[in-house]
């Protein structure tokens, strides 16, 4: 598998304060969010190519948000204020 091959990934917005917008260009079995830790703190099965995740209620940091599509998994750095 190459670098190209990977699934398309967006975040938005980034720095987060209450909601994201996840959107990949296929549609996602899995979405799952991590502390620095490892621990998931949100997961979400949308099976669409878009989902919205209420973030509103988690402490400020870094998280790392990973996607699952049939073609594999991509991850993103996200900032939540």
């Amino acid at each position: 598998m190459t670098f190209t091959d990977m699934p398309t990934l967006t975040v938005t917005p980034n720095p987060a304060h209450t909601q994201i917008r996840v959107a990949s260009d296929e549609a996602m079995s899995l979405v799952t969010l991590r502390d620095m830790n490892g621990r998931t703190v949100l997961e979400a099965r949308p099976n669409a190519t878009a989902t919205v995740l209420n973030v509103s209620q988690l402490p400020s940091g870094t998280y790392i948000l990973t996607a699952t599509t049939p073609r594999g998994t991509a991850s993103r750095k996200l900032v939540v204020q």
